[in-house]
């Protein structure tokens, strides 16, 4: 898959449900963390705030102290093949592979942008993180009509107006709010 397209959430968390054990990982190291710090990920949104890699290393120390298997970090490509439960020289040719590409401004393998081409070096450690496809929602919510007025508890119409993802949803692996978006569009009619 595209790295570029892991803002898509809709496109990375179908691309993760196809893996074996419905898991991917994406795998960096300290000087691309120290890029991100600087300088903001490459796909900056609110889901991807550039806050938040200021404040990674007391999360990742954390998370190492209390064995939390979403984060890995590794000195070497042996260590963290090792810890992923990858054979190493697998690990290795497909860093190897992905350092070329970024060598040569082109992505042969799964199109990445060039803008988010970064070499993995290995300077100062590997760093993992193990990514499910997930997400979020209630089923439930309040009580609306066909219009997304607000229903008390006798069915009667209050004069609230209900618009966000708080709502009753159908959520399928590629749509994650098929329900909200009419409401939101009817909520704006009325208004």
């Amino acid at each position: 898959m595209d790295g570029g397209m892991l803002g898509n959430t809709t496109f990375s968390g179908n691309a993760m449900f196809l893996q074996p054990g419905h898991y991917a990982y994406v795998i960096m190291d300290r000087a691309i963390l120290q890029n991100y710090k600087e300088d903001g990920p490459d796909i900056m949104d609110i889901v991807h705030p550039a806050a938040v890699f200021k404040m990674l290393n007391p999360v990742i120390k954390k998370a190492e102290e209390n064995g939390y298997e979403a984060i890995i970090t590794a000195d070497s490509v042996g260590e963290l093949a090792e810890k992923l439960d990858i054979p190493a020289d697998k690990l290795q040719k497909t860093i190897d592979d992905y350092n070329s590409y970024c060598d040569h401004g082109q992505d042969r393998e799964f199109f990445k942008n060039p803008e988010y081409l970064h070499k993995l070096t290995g300077k100062g450690g590997y760093l993992v993180g193990k990514f499910y496809s997930g997400a979020y929602g209630t089923v439930g919510g309040v009580k609306i009509d066909e219009y997304c007025q607000v229903l008390d508890d006798e069915d009667l119409k209050t004069w609230l107006f209900q618009a966000s993802t708080a709502r009753d949803q159908m959520l399928t692996p590629s749509t994650l709010t098929a329900t909200t978006l009419p409401c939101q569009a009817i909520l704006w009619a009325l208004l």
